[in-house]
């Protein structure tokens, strides 16, 4: 995961005011650094070498432009010409920030900002600033901080702390995706993938892509009063198709639903990754928790007592049957309320006879007690074989 110029500014949104560049604040930050006299005339020579490089974010009072306010407009150029991610005055002398500077910054999407308070202190930001870029290059960052995430799912200023940690710059309107994975990706998979992410045009300040669980989650958000359309996200990413170049080919993908305060980040991201797991029993399409149906309903109480219980009382008797006679009852039902509780779809996914079909639910009506042609008992009989399955799909619940 990376530290952007964006980051950055969520960070310290109190103390920097940004003057030029807002186009680059997606810019990604290695390292921080100071702007002393380097560049002075007559000095800069003078230096073995210049410390500056691509991704730096560059820190500076300019006390040698005192005499020379332009000088900073030297730096700029000079900063942009060695890839530098962006420029923070402390303005100490009160400088006017030369009007070209600030047209050369806009024009290359420079971020230049001013230090708005005088509690900043330039060692402090280094520090901090550098403590979460090693944060965020850890394999374990992300795995750690979506585990406390989900563990506090229940305290909301919790989740909130825990969402900023993961990304300063989201926005609170979003939807999280999870690509379920048959084996976890290795650090070099994962930076491949990382890379076709930035390529493929799906980075953004305001997004997150991070391993986590053996799998792949993304976070994509916007500011709220634009619509977030599912439709979009799911074309874009499948469109990207940055797992297939890159020779992966995810079990199941899931989308949550809309999620409009980052409070909801924990329950977002369950949502995700269940609704992955559904997807890959259904053969790693892609799946929306919106589009789960009753199951919706059904997964805070997957695991409970009470609905282990009530699939027992049917399904125990078809299992019972199974074991005893070699027959398929069980296997029947859940393909028949699979296939929408439809014969023939369920003959035709079993290959087998629609009369056959026929038979075998007439042998379950008598075991359960539950006639599959009536509404209400067919609804029963449905409801338990979804019970099962959730308890397939999630053991440790």
């Amino acid at each position: 995961m990376l530290y952007t110029v964006s980051d950055l500014l969520n960070s310290y949104a109190e103390s920097l005011r940004l003057i030029a560049g807002g186009g680059g604040l997606a810019r990604s930050i290695s390292e921080v650094c100071i702007l002393d006299y380097e560049l002075m005339p007559g000095l800069k020579n003078k230096y073995q070498r210049a410390n500056f490089s691509a991704n730096d974010l560059v820190l500076s009072t300019f006390l040698y432009a005192q005499d020379n306010p332009y000088l900073i407009t030297d730096a700029i150029k000079y900063l942009v010409a060695k890839g530098a991610s962006g420029l923070v005055i402390k303005n100490v002398l009160h400088l006017p920030i030369p009007e070209q500077a600030i047209r050369y910054a806009n024009v290359r999407n420079f971020p230049v900002f001013l230090v708005t308070s005088d509690d900043l202190f330039f060692d402090t930001v280094i520090y901090a600033v550098d403590r979460r870029i090693q944060e965020l290059s850890s394999s374990s960052f992300a795995q750690s901080t979506i585990d406390a995430l989900l563990r506090d799912a229940g305290d909301p200023d919790a989740v909130r702390r825990h969402a900023l940690m993961l990304n300063p710059s989201f926005k609170s309107a979003f939807v999280t995706l999870y690509a379920e994975l048959d084996e976890p990706l290795t650090l070099d998979e994962f930076q491949q993938l990382e890379h076709e992410y930035h390529k493929q045009g799906l980075a953004a300040c305001e997004r997150m892509l991070a391993s986590y669980d053996g799998g792949i989650i993304g976070v994509v958000s916007i500011d709220p009063e634009h619509v977030l359309d599912l439709d979009a996200v799911e074309r874009q990413f499948r469109e990207a198709a940055i797992f297939e170049r890159c020779g992966i080919i995810p079990a199941g993908t899931g989308i949550s639903a809309r999620h409009f305060a980052l409070e909801e980040l924990a329950q977002s991201v369950t949502e995700a990754m269940q609704a992955a797991r559904f997807a890959h029993h259904r053969g790693g399409a892609t799946i929306r928790f919106d589009h789960l149906g009753v199951f919706r309903a059904l997964l805070p109480f997957v695991g409970s007592d009470p609905l282990r219980q009530f699939a027992a009382r049917i399904l125990d008797p078809l299992s019972e049957h199974d074991s005893e006679h070699g027959s398929a009852l069980e296997e029947t039902l859940r393909s028949f309320v699979a296939c929408g509780r439809s014969v023939a779809e369920t003959a035709q996914a079993l290959g087998q006879h629609a009369n056959t079909i026929r038979y075998r639910l007439e042998k379950i009506s008598a075991l359960t007690g539950l006639d599959y042609r009536r509404a209400d008992d067919s609804d029963q009989l449905a409801l338990a074989c979804r019970i099962a399955l959730m308890d397939e799909l999630f053991p440790d619940a």
